[in-house]
């Protein structure tokens, strides 16, 4: 049986990031979270920004789905491993939808506290997103 903050880590990909869910965000995401993530300097604060961005990616991304591939706990904190699809049907970073299927993997290690979401530090293949969509060329290799 999952433990309670791996079930919490597990809901936020199903209910927070897949669906877009608020409320559910307001029920597990602390007041003070802070999501730890390389394109945004700053963070994300609160469960309010995590909405933001998460409705930014989906307008993108309508069909957006999220999968956990792995869950690790060790104390307060819990590492997961995910991929990602969805198809770019919106504007994303200035770049017009493209009709793309595009997939990402990832890992994120979240803390948890009183039974919410505290903190996470999110580590996704974004360079490879970019590159999907064609906001970017495809790196080629050296010769």
């Amino acid at each position: 049986m999952p433990s309670d903050s791996k079930l919490l880590v597990r809901r936020c990909f199903d209910e927070v990031l897949s669906k877009g869910n608020p409320t559910a965000a307001a029920a597990i995401v602390s007041a003070d979270f802070v999501a730890h993530h390389p394109q945004f300097a700053e963070g994300i604060r609160g469960p309010d920004s995590l909405m933001t961005i998460v409705g930014t990616f989906r307008a993108a991304f309508p069909d957006l789905a999220y999968s956990v591939e792995e869950l690790v706990e060790e104390g307060d904190l819990v590492a997961a491993r995910w991929s990602a699809t969805g198809t770019h049907r919106g504007p994303f970073l200035n770049h017009p939808a493209t009709g793309r299927a595009c997939s990402v993997g990832g890992m994120d290690l979240f803390r948890v506290d009183a039974g919410r979401l505290a903190e996470t530090w999110v580590n996704s293949d974004f360079l490879g997103l970019l590159q999907q969509i064609g906001a970017i060329p495809p790196l080629q290799p050296p010769r």
